[in-house]
């Protein structure tokens, strides 16, 4: 997995919606493409009250 990905961005977080929300930039070597992942705390929480 090392070998594929040149580097991982993590940004701040922003609460400006009332829960917090953190984007995540994933980009891979050799330029085949790059990964953008908006994380959603409100969602986590709803997974783990589920199990």
């Amino acid at each position: 997995m090392h070998e594929l990905i040149e580097r991982i961005e993590v940004h701040a977080s922003d609460k400006s919606s009332g829960h917090r929300q953190q984007k995540v930039d994933i980009y891979f070597r050799f330029r085949v493409a790059i990964a953008s992942v908006v994380l959603d705390r409100r969602d986590y929480d709803k997974r783990k009250k589920a199990t």
